[in-house]
């Protein structure tokens, strides 16, 4: 009879210990869960921020990628052309060819929009692919009036 009082005894201890196991791991992981939860935010906020540079920096590469073609069609005078691949970045809102210039406007969910400019020695006319991915381009060197520009056509 001592045997079965001891045994009963053993095995209250135990599953005692165990409900007790079960509140310490609760415990110990919502501190670290607590703990972990403003360093993973900082992180998330930071890689948003790398992706909005990212999205200006090459915003600014196909721009510049565009007026180097400009460059070439320009110096050898109409009526050549090249015909050139871009991939533009997401966060585009519009773009435009205005005089001797080429913008891209960015826009940041929840920060102010941002500029992309690109200024070139000669008129220049067209438009701007803005959806994001790959886009053909031909860049054309044209003479109206006596008046030489550079005509920049998204192609389909």
């Amino acid at each position: 009879m001592l045997y079965h009082v001891w045994k009963w005894k053993k095995e209250k201890r135990s599953e005692e210990r165990k409900g007790q196991a079960a509140i310490e791991y609760m415990i110990v992981v919502t501190t670290a869960l607590m703990l972990l939860a403003p360093m993973i935010m900082a992180a998330q906020k930071s890689i948003s921020n790398l992706n909005k540079d990212i999205s200006y920096l090459k915003g600014y590469e196909v721009l510049s990628k565009i007026k180097d073609a400009a460059d070439i069609v320009y110096a050898q005078g109409p009526p050549s052309r090249l015909t050139i691949f871009v991939d533009v970045p997401p966060l585009i809102l519009k773009g435009a060819v205005k005089n001797n210039a080429l913008v891209y406007w960015i826009g940041y969910p929840n920060r102010m929009n941002s500029t992309v400019l690109v200024f070139t020695n000669y008129p220049v006319l067209g438009n701007l692919p803005t959806v994001s991915g790959l886009h053909k381009i031909r860049v054309t060197a044209e003479k109206i009036n006596g008046v030489e520009y550079v005509n920049i056509t998204p192609i389909s």
